[in-house]
């Protein structure tokens, strides 16, 4: 395994481990293969869809910075009802000690194109690597 797909392993297992600790939490689903949720759809307890390939950036010499993406996915529903599922979700994931850099509303878009998208929100982990 390359230490991206580590990495990615990782960012799962601490996603869960954060979501453990709430009991209301234990049925969201974490996951870094995006056809669970395309299929499925996130349930009724939300769904955490990790992006295993993350982002590169250079921002100065001898760093490297990649940035992996979260697509924390609400329930379907009406808007203050998705976003409901999304909170404590979002409240676990702060508390967590992932580097996190952002959090923004966003859509999720199933593969298929012909699913609604579902909202939620995109959040960002950050790692700089120093070479």
């Amino acid at each position: 395994m390359s230490t991206r797909t580590e990495r990615t392993a990782q960012i799962v297992a601490t996603v869960t481990a954060a979501l453990s600790i709430d009991p209301a939490l234990t049925e969201v689903v974490v996951t870094d293969d995006a056809a669970k949720l395309d299929k499925k759809g996130p349930g009724l307890h939300g769904t955490v869809l990790v992006q295993p390939t993350p982002r590169f950036e250079f921002p100065v010499g001898g760093v490297t910075r990649l940035s992996w993406t979260l697509f924390v996915v609400a329930k379907p529903g009406p808007a203050l009802d998705a976003f409901a599922t999304v909170d404590p979700i979002l409240d676990a994931l702060i508390a967590s000690p992932l580097s996190l850099d952002t959090a923004e509303p966003g859509e999720y878009q199933p593969a298929d194109d012909m699913s609604p998208p579902f909202p939620g929100y995109l959040v960002t982990i950050r790692d700089d690597f120093y070479n």
